[in-house]
């Protein structure tokens, strides 16, 4: 076999690696192998894109096992060979390597393929949320090229907070707390970094923290913190005439936008960060996690937030520049930001990109198909509700896009917490599909997902779709989604496919976060016809074993079943307004998944989903 390089570098290299390994799985006998003769370049004028550093594009000439592999940048080389390897048959289920399917080939007939390719959105991408290991993220890392995704967004300047759940073992009783400090997480994410360039992914940083760190604090997470050692209380918003953090949580206090101070700090943080940190593509620059706290001292009183926070970009901007720094920055649309500035404006757009993040946003529907842009409603600082529907929530972006309207994405949440909440995993998979399909509409050229990275229980369906959808390889969802359920459960998947699609048409993601009446008599009809679906499927998980059939997979389906059945029993008796008998039911549920996580432990995130059912679901109220 001879994989050449026209060029050497890191990421080529991987590739080539990549290839020669998955081709060497291939049922091709060795006298046939060695006549494989392929070349893997990168040009970048194989096509026309805005920027061939961000956009992706490739083109493919194989036949019979020789020919060429060209990407415009060294990623869309790695992205192609994966691209190939996908059209001759290879199928990467989950991050999980032996989940990998490998197709029955034994000629080099099969090895054939003639297609060109740019990839419709530059951002493509996954922000690490929940509680992570190390092996968690770099199986992730390491998969993500293979659906075609090209970004990963590790938040914070550590994300400590997300691995420090794992190791402590947090919301878990029955595992004992690891050892876990700052040096080590330190240490794991220059790792983490490195795997992200070895196969050059555009690497997104930060984003939470920068006003805690202005004022003092490390900002490691969303911890409650004291005042005393080095903090600077000066800095806080003033509310209601006290100066103070905002609930005891440095991330989620906003300061005095108003200060020169605490502008010039903001910006020579991130000055700092982004001189030391240069293999950081994308530095998010966002203001306080909370809502209704921000700054009334007579300096601040008359001044939208929005207007403050392109004053601080500005500033951002121009440090940057003075110091010859390209860093593109990612600034937000959340909460407070939803509204627009008034007054100010960008005055280096090109340094910036847009990040619309519709954290309120119900994931009982995607985005309509037409969409007429409303008045957005009156500004009230420290007053203001979150948008629930998709329309209130386009209309702010829509705002937004009369005063800047170039490069952006979304940031959204459907594998964050509300996924929970359907259970069979179809609806919210196809509200992703749906999703991706409507943005070129809304003006936004893709999409990053701020989710756990262990969300593959009942299966990978969410994440696969998204992939392959942001990349232009998903077009037909039934039957993209077909394909997948077949490779994921082998001869049986029609049952599985079809007890998935009845759960899922039976559940309430809402409802799992927090949207709504806790007490619904159309909601608990619902839960108990899903306990009966439950139920109905046991016959089938005996048949599959009985046959041999019982893969993984099947293993993992069963214990989604265990846990559901327990689960959506504590949710018949919430639902119903028996309080005491629901805390008795989801203790036992908790319990039952806190015993197994080891065994499914890249599957199932036990403690972001104990967190989401305490804090949002109801279970921790009652």
């Amino acid at each position: 076999m001879q994989i050449t390089l026209q060029t050497l570098s890191t990421t080529l290299n991987y590739a080539k690696i990549e290839l020669s390994s998955y081709l060497a799985s291939l049922s091709i006998p060795s006298l046939e192998l060695e006549k494989i003769d392929i070349s893997i370049k990168t040009d970048k004028n194989i096509t026309k894109v805005k920027d061939e550093l961000l956009d992706d594009a490739f083109k493919i000439d194989i036949a019979n096992g020789k020919g060429e592999i060209i990407g415009n940048n060294d990623r869309s080389s790695l992205l192609a060979v994966y691209h190939f390897l996908y059209r001759i048959g290879f199928r990467f289920l989950t991050p999980v390597k032996e989940d990998e399917i490998i197709p029955e080939i034994s000629s080099l007939q099969r090895l054939t393929l003639s297609e060109s390719h740019i990839y419709p959105f530059r951002h493509r991408g996954i922000c690490i949320e929940g509680a992570s290991s190390l092996e968690n993220i770099l199986a992730t890392v390491e998969w993500m090229p293979k659906l075609g995704y090209n970004c990963f967004f590790s938040q914070f300047k550590l994300p400590f907070t997300f691995m420090e759940r794992w190791y402590k073992h947090q919301n878990n009783p029955h595992l004992k707390p690891e050892e876990f400090s700052l040096d080590t997480a330190a240490e794991y994410t220059e790792k983490i970094f490195k795997e992200i360039k070895k196969r050059d992914m555009l690497l997104h940083t930060v984003g939470h923290g920068w006003t805690a760190n202005a004022a003092g604090f490390p900002a490691l997470g969303w911890d409650t913190q004291s005042t005393d050692g080095e903090a600077d209380s000066s800095f806080f918003a003033m509310i209601n005439g006290k100066i103070e953090l905002f609930h005891g949580v440095p991330t989620n206090t906003n300061l005095c936008y108003s200060n020169k101070k605490v502008i010039d700090k903001l910006a020579d943080l991130v000055l700092d960060y982004a001189i030391n940190n240069r293999e950081a593509d994308y530095v998010h620059f966002w203001l306080a996690d909370a809502f209704n706290n921000i700054c009334e001292c007579e300096n601040c009183e008359n001044e939208s937030l929005s207007d403050q926070y392109v004053t601080i970009l500005n500033r951002i901007d121009e440090k940057l520049s003075e110091n010859d720094l390209t860093t593109h920055i990612v600034f937000l649309l959340y909460q407070e930001l939803l509204w627009p500035p008034i007054r100010e404006k960008l005055r280096n757009p090109n340094r910036f990109t847009l990040m619309f993040a519709p954290i309120s946003r119900t994931f009982e529907e995607s985005y309509p198909e037409d969409t007429e842009n409303k008045a957005i409603p009156e500004f009230k600082k420290n007053h203001i509700s979150l948008p629930v529907n998709i329309e209130e929530n386009l209309n702010f972006l829509f705002a937004w896009q009369k005063k800047f309207n170039e490069d952006s994405f979304v940031y959204d949440y459907p594998l964050g917490r509300a996924h929970y909440g359907d259970f069979g995993y179809y609806h919210i998979s196809k509200i992703l599909f749906n999703d991706i399909m409507k943005l070129p509409a809304l003006g936004l050229n893709g999409y990053i997902s701020c989710q756990e990275l262990r969300c593959f229980s009942p299966n990978s369906l969410p994440n696969y779709v998204m992939g392959y959808a942001l990349s232009g390889l998903c077009n037909d969802f039934e039957t993209f989604v077909t394909d997948y359920y077949r490779g994921f459960y082998g001869a049986f998947y029609e049952e599985a496919m079809a007890y998935l699609k009845e759960l899922s048409s039976l559940s309430h993601p809402d409802y799992f976060n927090n949207k709504g009446d806790r007490v619904s008599k159309p909601i608990n009809a619902d839960f108990i016809c899903i306990l009966e679906v439950l139920n109905g499927f046991l016959p089938t998980l005996d048949k599959v074993k009985s046959s041999g059939g019982f893969t993984v997979h099947w293993e993992l389906l069963a214990f989604h079943n265990s846990y559901l059945n327990r689960l959506v029993k504590a949710l018949i008796k919430l639902s119903s307004g028996d309080f005491n008998r629901a805390k008795e039911l989801f203790t036992d549920f908790a319990t039952f998944i806190q015993e197994n996580e080891l065994k499914f432990q890249p599957y199932l995130d036990v403690y972001r989903l104990i967190d989401i059912s305490t804090n949002y679901t109801g279970f921790k109220s009652i």
